[in-house]
């Protein structure tokens, strides 16, 4: 059985000090930056920094610039490819994006190792292998862009529920269902929570629904007990407790001092 590619030229080159600026004139290339800096361009736009590890795609049309001519280097892996499944690639965004052609790896050993092995099957003339490794590496980096999405939105969700208890501290916050709704476990909620939030998911709430109570204090909105009741303190002693854990002292005390400074 045949390669449904066929690789022309591939090397690892731990100090490279090159610029290259050109036109691919009929073959695909995998760029590999395990370490250090390389400036990065296509067609004339503007240069991005990229740091290791990072890999980027190259293929017929565009023009591509990018390098380090300046010692140490960085450290390139790459490979390239011509052959009908390589153009199929263009017409595969998930596996061979074009609209953003570098990536930046997370698992950047791992990533490593995926190029070590097909240019190891390269140098054996194994084409067969090489190819089954350049597979492996672009469904690497596809399965790498989904977890970061797939954390970027998670982030977005759990910006907006720290926005909400905040809005809203009076509505019954538990943190089991919010932990439900953002399909994570109740430990790896608590982590992140408290990433987004400052404070662990509890005390949020509660300082949350104690700044609300002294927003209510000052602006004379109802009594201590349905202020209490409002913020889900339970009866008046319990709020009060809360109240000056939170605000360094009763809500008698704050509410007297607040209208004194306002008259």
């Amino acid at each position: 059985m045949k390669p449904p590619v066929r690789f022309i030229h591939f090397n690892h080159l731990p100090h490279c000090c090159a610029w290259v600026d050109k036109t691919f004139p009929d073959y695909f290339g995998m760029n590999f930056a395990h370490a250090r800096r390389i400036t990065w361009s296509m067609d004339g736009g503007r240069h991005i920094e990229l740091s290791g590890p990072v890999a980027w795609w190259t293929w017929p049309g565009p023009r591509f610039t990018y390098g380090n001519a300046r010692a140490p280097g960085w450290d390139h892996s790459y490979a390239t490819f011509r052959g009908r499944w390589a153009t199929d690639l263009l017409e595969l965004p998930e596996l061979f994006p074009r609209d953003q052609p570098w990536q930046l790896i997370r698992d950047g050993a791992r990533f490593a190792e995926r190029m070590r092995a097909m240019l190891a099957a390269l140098a054996d003339h194994d084409g067969l292998a090489a190819w089954s490794g350049l597979l492996e590496a672009l469904v690497l980096l596809r399965d790498e862009r989904g977890e970061r999405q797939s954390g970027n939105r998670r982030e977005d969700r759990l910006g907006r529920l720290v926005r909400e208890i905040r809005k809203a501290p009076g509505r019954d916050w538990r943190e089991a269902d919010c932990a439900g709704e953002l399909a994570l476990s109740p430990a790896h909620f608590r982590r992140l929570f408290r990433e987004a939030a400052g404070h662990p998911f509890r005390r949020y709430v509660l300082r949350s629904r104690m700044l609300d109570a002294a927003r209510r204090l000052r602006s004379g909105g109802g009594s201590i007990k349905e202020i209490a009741e409002a913020c889900r303190a339970g009866d008046v002693y319990q709020f009060s407790r809360q109240f000056r854990a939170v605000l360094g002292q009763p809500p008698a005390t704050y509410r007297d001092q607040s209208r004194l400074q306002g008259s």
